[in-house]
């Protein structure tokens, strides 16, 4: 799998954690929970120092990848 640049991969993920913040505030079920969540942020804290080695679980980046095609199929983040 190619793995997009390291500024869209961080963007992309903001939009993950966003989306999943809106759900919850909605009084929906959330996205991601609380470890979940904690493994993306690691990831973005990492990719903003420069650092592109943190790889996510697969069960994980496959829920990630659900995801980003959920939003951007249905235009749930507004720019």
């Amino acid at each position: 799998m190619k793995l997009p640049r390291p500024n869209e991969r961080n963007n992309a993920l903001g939009q993950i954690l966003k989306y999943c913040s809106d759900q919850q505030n909605k009084g929906k079920p959330v996205v991601f929970g609380t470890v979940e969540r904690w493994m993306i942020n690691q990831e973005r804290s990492r990719l903003f120092n420069e650092d592109t080695t943190w790889v996510q679980t697969p069960e994980l980046e496959s829920k990630i990848q659900f995801t980003l095609k959920k939003i951007s199929d249905n235009n749930l983040i507004k720019q």
